[in-house]
């Protein structure tokens, strides 16, 4: 998992001169591991730890009965890190910031307990924030929603594009 997002974090900053964030949900009541990965604009990453503290503040004071998020920065390769998401009974929220193609990816991680209620589209909050597109938030929403032409189209142009990056044996 990790190798494909870095490919597609490496065509996103080589081909479309654009930076990425990816996010995941890891939680035992969830039906399935959530991750994401969205290419942002330059500029706006250097905002990426604004946007998520201010997201934090909402969630954490303003919205009554979700799970406290503390988020703490690590690096791929820290020790502690590992030994959270390596951890099968772990619940954790993450993000891992690819500033650049070659900069060592920055990671912000929180974790929460499972009987805690996790606002499912806090990444997307984030993100929707960071990008200044706020109707964005909701997956569902009609912004949002494709035809199956549209979406076949976009996954045929993706695939074109991301040839070159592929990490799959050839």
């Amino acid at each position: 998992m990790m190798g494909y997002e870095k490919s597609i974090a490496t065509m996103n900053y080589r081909k479309f001169d654009m930076s990425s964030v990816s996010f995941e949900i890891n939680s035992e009541r969830s039906i399935h591991y959530h991750k994401q990965i969205v290419p942002v604009p330059k500029h706006l990453i250097l905002k990426f730890a604004t946007a998520l503290d201010r997201q934090c503040y909402f969630n954490n004071k303003k919205v009554k009965g979700n799970a406290n998020l503390d988020f703490e920065e690590f690096t791929l390769k820290d020790p502690t890190y590992k030994g959270i998401v390596e951890d099968p009974k772990a619940n954790y929220v993450q993000f891992t910031l690819y500033e650049t193609s070659e900069a060592e990816p920055k990671v912000y991680l929180a974790q929460f307990q499972v009987e805690q209620r996790l606002d499912l589209q806090f990444g997307r909050r984030v993100l929707a924030f960071l990008l200044n597109l706020p109707k964005r938030v909701k997956w569902d929403s009609p912004l949002c929603l494709q035809t199956p032409e549209e979406e076949t189209k976009e996954a045929q142009a993706f695939q074109k594009g991301y040839r070159d990056y592929d990490i799959a044996p050839k």
